[in-house]
């Protein structure tokens, strides 16, 4: 105690735990009540002076029991224990001091143990009991012990400190070394007033959280029966205080011998429970728990002296408290505890919820009971108080609930509560344990009923001694009797010995602590008149300190399995021939389809493509006709050779446009392609100059014409691009100085293609572009038929070479196949139909416009077109060749010229116009002059009006003074 500190000084205590602090109070000589366990005690004086209480802060290791390892819970021994403790307190109640510290020594291996408690009516605290190496240190009077006992009841909770000299220094040089001492609170009355320790007098072994758990249940035993035995003595010392009291006053004869019955009838209640306690205990290590039930009620209404009792226990599944055992209850009542919800209101809930004992002292008073069912059945039962304590596992666990009831208002004592807490750690043991046998039950029943049903059998092996035990299953596996003996040596010796190998190496492999230990083998047996099985065994090994120490497994007979397996895997080999062959014949249709969608997808690329392309021609063309209309016409007139160059190159550079745009709707196939028999050989010739300028110098040309070649069937117009485009492509994949040849041959394809681009069978003249490059790579040979797919450069290439050439070759009925090598270079060969028969002389009826007789008689010629620039530039087309025209802005204002009777020889109309096409007008025309003839003009080819309009002529912009010639005479005829 701090020297400025009066003795009866009221302190004020800061207990340092985690995860905060708890304050507390009490008298500075220690004896007061705490609020929780601590690390640090700390006094504040009035003054605001503080102080450490024991100044053990730095001793206490507390925190380290939870880190060291902590040996397993031996419940058989323990109940062993304490079951001779409570025999010995029955013959010697006297002396359950010392057996509570030689428990200790024995429990947790401890070097000495004992009990430190104050004289009464001192401050000093005395051994009162020790056991160990320091036994003849009993009952001496230690002042420095008041340092670890004062720290202990100020934590009240288990205390482990280190450097022991410090917590008695009396010691030091006289006695043994002191490394630890685990110390556990002492409580009388239901507070704590010494300390039962245990102390470790040598480094090796070191006291762990079980360690902690058992010396706190030995103490809690212990104190109760203890307290009953003080109770006894301070009896006798007050009967003897009243027989001195009766020679003296002979007066209060009569009054002092009611007062001891009084005493002695309460003493012997109490040493009835304390007998009932006893009972209980002794029977809990011995009978079934369901049958104490009864007996632990008994105990508790003896103990608390109240006329009614019930036990429950938590269905965890449904919150529910189920009634195991009553007393005092009328029948009704009962039925209504039978099972209570966790969530009612009711002091088995409000106990269940707190954690904490519910005490009601009077329930016609409690405010929560008021108006509720609970309270109707303690009417019912005429019970007027009620106490509710939970029942937990030693992990914490919520098991179920004890209570008390008495038929008259009631509170009862701490002492009372003291041997009732004593009670209820049994019970809950009780429970517990009742609870744990019967899911072992439950399991063993499930195992063997498992084992049964599988038919397997069971066995154990200890690697160390190489012992092996067997049961009648493992035995009649393999061929011996129930009773026979068997051995490591009999097992090995019946194994196959083709699968010895695979046997031991599982055996080295789970016996070795780096693994799992798992042990999961089949294997073949022989040596009985069954001949060989097949055996499967699974098992687990237990090691001790990396020491396998035991394996258990299990064994069952497969070789039925086996031999279905086999003829399972013969009918899977035949299965897996069929199934091959209906794989190979599927394969082949989801290629074939594969093929179908990729030539689908193509078409819905081009399809795309061509929408916008043909968004776009119409007005394009209406341009280009322009442009290169007038163009013409004014080369006729212009006289210059400066002038006629500049007229040339607007001509030149409006037909390439012209012809792209014409290549864009043959590519989309938004076009028709106009076929005529077409020899390859003579216009690849004529294209000799083109190709020279086009390849420049670095590349050399070379042309291989088949002599024989057939006549292809295929758009002139068009053959000249895919040349082109092949071309281009050919000296852009070469070096300087590379080779690009062009040849034509003849051929005849005999089988289907699963190549969307390549032909059907038939005869083909082929064009084959061949060039020196580097190849192409797999993974972009898949892609060279996509629409704007390129490997070149950006602004070098739009990626619709190749695309117009697969479009261009499908669409005139034939195909493209490349063929590639890496490091030696390409060939594009391109299908065309052969021409089966000699087409008619499309020529032979055409016109050249400048040869034209401007004496003719002149036609009349209507034009119709909402375009004021194309409709001016077609007038003065015909005025040039020597029509007659008339111009209408519209197709209404077309109908208007005819309505008025004016002579018209020949109605040429746009297609596409605003209210009225040119179909329209055409169909219009025919209503009022059925024999007028009718030339439309588009844009590009719509394959639609053809189909609607197959009996007009149909001239495309932009077109040539012998194109209009040509038409109108071809309308005329």
């Amino acid at each position: 105690m701090p020297p400025h500190l009066d003795r009866d000084a009221i302190i004020e205590i800061e207990v340092a735990t985690w995860p905060e602090p708890v304050r507390c109070t009490l008298n500075a000589s220690g004896f007061a009540s705490t609020l929780g366990s601590s690390q640090e005690v700390i006094m504040t004086t009035p003054e605001g002076q503080t102080s450490t209480l024991d100044g053990l802060d730095d001793c206490v290791i507390t925190a380290e029991l939870a880190r060291r390892p902590c040996k397993a819970p031996d419940y058989e021994a323990e109940n062993r224990a304490l079951t001779a403790l409570v025999q010995d307190m029955t013959a010697e109640p006297r002396a359950v001091l010392q057996k509570c510290a030689e428990l200790a020594v024995l429990l947790c291996h401890a070097d000495s143990a004992g009990i430190s408690l104050p004289d009464r009516g001192d401050r000093v605290f005395r051994w009162r009991a020790v056991s160990g190496e320091l036994a003849a240190e009993a009952g001496r009077t230690v002042p420095d012990d008041a340092r670890l006992s004062e720290a202990v009841i100020a934590r009240d909770s288990v205390v482990l400190f280190r450097e022991g000299e410090r917590l008695f220094p009396g010691m030091t040089g006289h006695g043994p070394h002191v490394y630890e001492v685990l110390a556990a609170p002492w409580h009388a009355r239901g507070k704590p007033v010494g300390a039962l320790w245990a102390m470790k007098h040598t480094p090796e072994g070191q006291f762990d959280a079980e360690d902690a758990r058992l010396l706190q249940s030995l103490s809690h035993t212990a104190a109760g029966t203890f307290q009953t035995t003080e109770a006894l003595d301070q009896a006798e010392a007050r009967c003897m205080e009243l027989e001195r009291g009766i020679e003296d006053r002979t007066r209060d004869l009569s009054e002092a011998q009611e007062s001891a019955r009084k005493i002695e009838a309460r003493l012997a209640q109490e040493l009835e429970g304390a007998r009932q306690l006893q009972q209980v205990s002794l029977e809990l290590l011995s009978n079934r728990p369901e049958l104490l039930y009864e007996q632990i009620l008994d105990a508790a209404m003896a103990v608390m002296r109240s006329q009614g009792a019930s036990m429950q226990i938590l269905e965890p599944d449904t919150g529910i408290l189920k009634l195991l055992a009553w007393r005092g209850f009328h029948p009704d009542a009962a039925a209504f505890w039978d099972r209570v919800d966790c969530n009612s209101a009711s002091t088995c809930s409000e106990a269940l919820k707190t954690g904490r004992r519910i005490l009601v002292s009077d329930t016609e008073t409690c405010t929560f009971m008021a108006g509720t069912e609970d309270l109707e059945a303690y009417r019912l039962s005429s019970l007027r108080a009620v106490q509710s304590t939970p029942l937990q596992s030693r992990n914490g666990r919520a098991l179920g609930m004890v209570s008390t009831h008495w038929r008259e208002p009631h509170e009862p004592s701490k002492d009372d509560f003291s041997r009732f807490d004593v009670l209820g750690r049994e019970a809950a043991d009780l429970i517990e344990r009742a609870q744990t046998e019967a899911a072992l039950r439950e399991s063993e029943a499930r195992l063997k009923a498992a084992v049964d049903l599988v038919e397997l059998g069971r066995y154990s092996w200890n690697p160390q001694t190489n012992e092996l035990k067997w049961d009648e299953k493992c035995r009649a596996m393999w061929g011996l009797p129930a009773d026979a003996t068997v051995d490591y040596d009999t097992w090995l010796t019946a194994v196959h010995p083709e699968d010895v190998g695979a046997v031991e190496a599982a055996i080295q492999r789970c016996i070795d602590p780096r693994g799992d230990g798992v042990y999961d083998v089949e294997y073949r047996v022989l040596g009985d008149d069954r001949g060989e099985r097949w055996i499967a065994t699974r098992g687990q090994t237990q090691f001790e300190n990396d020491k396998p120490v035991w394996f258990y497994g299990v064994v069952i007979d497969v070789t039925d399995r086996k031999r279905i397996e086999k003829r399972l895997e013969r009918r899977v080999e035949a299965r897996t021939r069929e199934l091959e062959e209906a794989n190979n014949a599927l394969r082949s249709q989801i290629e074939k389809r594969e093929i179908a969608e990729a030539e689908v997808q193509q078409l819905q690329r081009l399809d795309a493509i061509g929408q916008i392309t043909s968004g776009v021609a119409h007005d394009f063309n209406n341009l280009l006709s322009v442009v290169l209309t007038n163009a013409r016409l004014l080369s006729h007139t212009v006289q210059g050779p400066y002038d006629q160059e500049g007229i040339e190159l607007i001509r030149s550079a409006a037909d390439r446009g012209a012809k792209l745009i014409a290549q864009l709707l043959a590519f989309s196939r938004q076009q028709r392609l106009e076929p005529d028999q077409v020899d390859l050989n003579s216009r690849i010739a004529g294209m000799g100059d083109l190709l020279g300028v086009t390849l420049g110098g670095t590349v050399q040309l070379k042309t291989i014409f088949a002599p024989d070649l057939w006549l292809a069937l295929v758009d002139p117009n068009q053959i000249e691009m895919i040349v082109l485009n092949l071309a281009i492509n050919a000296r852009d994949a070469m070096q300087p100085g590379g080779t690009l040849t062009i040849e034509t041959f003849n051929t005849v394809i005999e089988r289907e293609s699963f190549q969307p681009e390549e032909p059907s069978p038939g005869d083909y003249v082929v064009l084959a572009i061949k060039d020196t490059g580097n190849g192409i790579p797999d993974e972009v040979l898949l892609h060279v038929f996509e629409p704007f797919f390129t490997t070149k450069e950006p602004g070098k290439g739009s990626g619709l070479g190749l695309a117009q050439v697969f479009g261009f070759a499908k669409q005139s009925g034939g195909g493209v196949r490349i063929e590639t090598r890496l490091g030696e270079g390409t060939a594009v060969k391109v299908f065309l139909p052969r021409a089966r028969i000699d087409a008619a002389d499309h020529h032979a009826d055409s016109v050249d416009a400048s040869k034209r007789l401007q004496t003719t008689t002149r036609l009349r010629v209507l034009v119709v077109d909402d375009d004021k620039a194309v409709l001016r530039s077609t007038v003065r087309m015909l005025d040039v060749l020597g029509y007659a025209a008339v111009s209408a802005e519209s197709g209404s204002a077309a109908l208007r010229v005819l309505a008025s009777n004016q002579e018209i020889d020949l109605v040429l109309a746009d297609f596409a116009m605003p209210e009225m096409s040119g179909g329209e007008v055409a169909k219009a025309i025919r209503a009022m002059r059925p024999i007028l003839p009718v030339v439309l003009m588009s844009g590009y080819r719509d394959l639609n009006v053809r189909k609607e309009f197959n009996d007009l002529r149909i001239i495309l912009k932009p077109f040539t003074e012998n194109d209009l010639v040509n038409a109108i005479s071809a309308a005329l005829r």
